[in-house]
């Protein structure tokens, strides 16, 4: 190895510097030993190197060239690095799983980064299927992360953390595990009995993207050893059979736990901190203890709470294939995935971490009187969910399990169908002050029982039963009348109360629905005066 010689002690036989200068980098050892591969690039170009050179220099043994320069500086770097090997030994490996910034960015802002793929390939919009299009977006990807800024940088490295210690999203793992669980456990056993002689037999169980579970065995026992024998499976069947078997049983009874709600989730921090458990109906919807407790609770608890009832929600909705619902998509297209019935006014859905405190109460209070109006199944829904393919995104309609329940979920399905009804039958209108014709909604009689127990109290908050009705079908026929707001602010002069408007703030001005007994009252009022 290439080194300046030293004139005050000659060199060991068995290493390549002396005493004195061993003495120079010893103090960096243990810190070495114990990091990291950036951790110990580190130390070497700030710590070790210097040290040494510096050494070199006050015994006037500089290098001659910048290139013997640099053969010093790989030789003690090499050393190093033989020497003084990371100190996880065989017995504490593990795969230090944990995913990559970019691959969050993609999954998060998967339309900001197609928009940056189109500006690096020099074209208006681009598809996954386009030329050149992973090398752009690798590119485009490390322009996003290098535009960060020290926040979204922090909450990004959090959320890293929080993956690595939670792990994948269900349908990333579902679809991983198709792709390479195979390639996984058989290199996973061959590093083992390469490196200490470990034999194994593996019987392994994965969820396929479709929800269904698969159980395989995994024996490569006599390719290892260079044996030609059948495999362990092949000459024990009927025993690995009934392992199979029994594993199975195992983890469907596991899933039908986890379905039925014999487990509680909730807002746990820790095992002393504030905590608020979610129970389940027989179906699996959540439900939020009325009144709840959360007396002493920081952003922190209620982050875990939305993150448990909103990730519930969305495992129902897509049929217990993912419980992770894409806040970036939701972002940018809300009304898209939830119907503004499900959210109190105005109010924007985004990830836990992105929304102030006082938000969160403001969706768990509404939702919990939506709850207390409508019952836990109809306190909040997902109205579509994101399915990701090899070619992209696809937008389809939520699969809850009492489906039944809410035929048509899409209110604008109503109203084109209250359009046509009114352009046939001129008799579901009726006349307001003014002499202009107010639409009456003309809807099928209740064949639920809870709903007509929602009937009863049509103006109650966070949102009348009238509009919900009205959107579902579920109201007595012509139970209420549509008005506009300048209506509304007569019948608020005369002291009637008004519920809130049944549409949203993307629906052009504001409706009310008001029971027709409480319209006729006003206009006998009106009409008198």
């Amino acid at each position: 190895m290439s080194g300046p010689e030293n004139s005050h002690r000659p060199p060991r036989k068995d290493c390549s510097y002396n005493g004195q200068e061993l003495e120079q980098i010893l103090p960096y050892k243990d810190m070495f030993k114990k990091g990291t591969k950036p951790e110990r690039l580190l130390i070497m170009k700030s710590q070790i190197l210097p040290a040494m050179f510096n050494y070199w220099a006050s015994i006037g043994k500089d290098p001659q060239s910048e290139a013997e320069s640099r053969d010093w500086a790989q030789s003690l770097s090499g050393w190093c690095a033989n020497n003084w090997q990371m100190s996880q030994g065989a017995g504490r490996k593990s795969n230090s799983w944990k995913p990559k910034c970019t691959d969050l960015i993609w999954r998060d802002r998967e339309q900001d980064v197609m928009k940056e793929v189109a500006r690096v390939l020099g074209h208006e919009m681009v598809t996954t299927q386009a030329p050149r299009f992973l090398g752009a977006r690798q590119t485009a990807l490390s322009r996003i992360l290098a535009c960060q800024t020290a926040a979204e940088r922090t909450a990004l490295d959090a959320e890293v953390k929080r993956i690595s210690r939670e792990g994948n999203p269900e349908e990333i793992k579902r679809r991983l595990a198709g792709k390479f669980h195979k390639k996984r456990v058989h290199q996973a056993m061959q590093d083992q009995y390469r490196e200490i002689g470990l034999s194994s037999i593996v019987i392994a169980a994965y969820t396929r993207e479709d929800g269904k579970l698969v159980v395989d065995a995994y024996d490569c026992i006599s390719e290892l050893t260079g044996v030609a024998l059948p495999s362990f499976e092949q000459m024990y069947s009927n025993e690995m059979l009934t392992m199979k078997a029994s594993l199975l049983k195992y983890l469907l009874a596991i899933r039908a736990k986890q379905i039925q709600g014999a487990t509680t989730i909730g807002a746990t921090v820790n095992a002393e901190g504030p905590k608020v458990a979610l129970t389940y109906t027989a179906a699996g919807f959540p439900i939020l203890p009325r009144p709840m407790s959360t007396r002493g609770w920081k952003k922190d608890h209620w982050e875990t709470l939305f993150m448990d009832y909103m990730g519930c929600h969305y495992k129902l909705a897509t049929g217990g294939k993912s419980s992770h619902p894409p806040y970036g998509d939701i972002q940018q297209q809300q009304m898209t995935f939830i119907e503004n019935k499900y959210l109190p006014r105005n109010m924007k859905i985004a990830q836990a971490r992105n929304l102030k405190q006082d938000q969160i109460v403001m969706i768990f209070e509404y939702i919990g009187q939506r709850q207390e109006i409508h019952g836990p199944v109809q306190a909040f829904r997902f109205k579509s969910i994101l399915k990701r393919t090899d070619k992209g995104k696809e937008i389809l309609a939520a699969r809850y399990p009492d489906a039944d329940a809410d035929p048509d979920p899409d209110p604008e399905h109503h109203r084109n169908a209250d359009a046509e009804s009114e352009g046939q039958q001129n008799h579901g209108a009726t006349a307001n002050p003014r002499g202009r014709p107010t639409r009456g909604k003309k809807v099928a009689r209740a064949s639920r029982p809870d709903d007509a127990d929602a009937d009863a109290e049509p103006e109650r908050e966070p949102e009348p039963d009238a509009s919900a009705d009205a959107e579902r079908g579920n109201t007595p026929e012509a139970a209420y009348v549509l008005v506009e707001q300048d209506v509304a602010n007569q019948m608020q002069t005369v002291g009637l109360q008004i519920p809130n408007p049944c549409n949203g703030p993307a629906d052009g001005s504001p409706q009310y629905a008001i029971p027709r007994d409480i319209y006729e009252t006003f206009l006998q009022q009106t009409t008198t005066s």
